[in-house]
């Protein structure tokens, strides 16, 4: 399963006893969840078996594991009759999927209907609450710029269109800025270039994700060969670092008014596209409430 999926299975309250994650950030099986699994070990009271990569997860590992319910993304769609011969598979749509209608189907499947219908309640209202405390924001600077990239030369743009980070975003009130042919596509995320900021330039305020999930890898597996303890400011810096970096060195991006206004903030791209769900969300109102009112 990826973290999205793992995300809403503690929501729901019950524990893994196996997990293939969708970045290598651990070796080993997880016999320390809060210092390998970034934001969600603090909250798995079991041990893991480690299963590899949620593309190719170890059968024999799964086999060993002796699960009740395996669930996984809809990338294992052609191990289904393999995986489903150990125990019954549920595959959910992971990469742009619905967290409310994924949810609902893993209740479904551990028998935990009302549990799931709580925990959306609750969710919704922390979204609802939220938008309250962002109001005056939004009134002022009702224009966001929501951009992800490790290092300039890969630019996306975000929507609120099957994308965690702009729906929340947008839910606050938010307009996001996109040019008018981008925004009739309906897509997660379109690439841009560096050239074409300009043309965006109505933006009140930009949330800049860094997405340099390679060098997280590299720090990961460093740190185990060293033996050191996973670092989660590390982690959410190795994602940053270098997008940051090439903003503030970049003169085209430097023009910009959210630039020229101070109105540029950084986040990890991991806390609203890994963590879509429940506890991602939380993670994610926080940290926009830790940037964009703490500075306006």
């Amino acid at each position: 399963m990826a973290t999205a999926i793992l995300e809403l299975l503690i929501a729901l309250g019950i524990q893994p006893i196996a997990f293939a994650d969708h970045l290598q950030l651990h070796r080993g099986d997880y016999d320390n969840p809060i210092q390998q699994i970034p934001y969600l070990g603090r909250l798995i009271t079991t041990q893991p078996v480690n299963l590899g990569m949620q593309y190719t997860p170890s059968i024999e590992a799964l086999v060993q594991s002796k699960p009740d319910l395996i669930l996984g993304s809809n990338f294992l769609k052609n191990q289904y009759a393999i995986l489903s011969q150990i125990a019954p598979t549920l595959l959910l749509r992971w990469w742009g999927g619905d967290t409310e209608t994924n949810l609902r189907a893993i209740a479904t499947a551990v028998n935990q209907p009302e549990q799931a219908e709580k925990v959306l309640t609750t969710m919704q209202q922390k979204i609802t609450d939220a938008r309250e405390q962002f109001a005056l924001l939004v009134k002022a600077h009702p224009n966001i710029l929501m951009l992800s990239s490790r290092n300039m030369q890969d630019l996306n743009l975000f929507s609120a269109q099957d994308n965690r980070c702009g729906s929340v975003v947008e839910a606050l009130g938010f307009h996001l800025v996109t040019p008018p042919q981008v925004e009739s596509q309906h897509l997660p995320s379109t690439p841009i270039t560096v050239e074409a900021l300009p043309d965006l330039n109505q933006a009140d305020l930009a949330i800049l994700f860094g997405a340099n999930f390679t060098a997280s890898r590299q720090f990961a597996n460093q740190a185990q060969l060293n033996q050191e303890q996973f670092d989660q400011a590390q982690f959410e810096s190795h994602q940053l670092s270098n997008f940051k970096n090439a903003w503030e060195k970049n003169a085209i991006a430097q023009a910009l008014k959210v630039s020229q206004q101070g109105r540029v903030y950084f986040m990890p791209t991991y806390i609203c596209l890994g963590l879509p769900g429940p506890i991602g969300t939380e993670l994610y109102l926080n940290e926009l409430k830790k940037q964009l009112l703490s500075s306006n």
